[in-house]
């Protein structure tokens, strides 16, 4: 596949690449100069353990449209509404 850079020296990843590598808005990603060839590679996240109450968490910084710590923080405070 050819893609041109544009006046900025911006280059976009076509959309079926990124879909297929889990790319998302904020996305890390590597890029390695080697000789005359230009290597792209997504970064790994390593989940961190986090201690919430009385349970130990797997979290990590997530900057997609949806936290999923807030969607199961409000889960569990609507369940504990139901119980109150």
């Amino acid at each position: 596949m050819t893609i041109q850079i544009d006046k900025v020296g911006r280059i976009v990843i076509p959309k079926e690449y990124r879909k297929q590598l889990g790319i998302l808005p904020y996305t890390e990603l590597e890029i390695v100069l080697d000789g005359y060839q230009i290597h792209i590679k997504k970064v790994e996240e390593k989940p961190s353990l986090k201690k919430k109450g009385h349970f130990t968490i797997i979290a990590h910084d997530w900057k997609g449209e949806s936290d999923p710590v807030k969607l199961i923080e409000g889960s569990r405070t609507e369940r504990e509404k139901m119980y109150d």
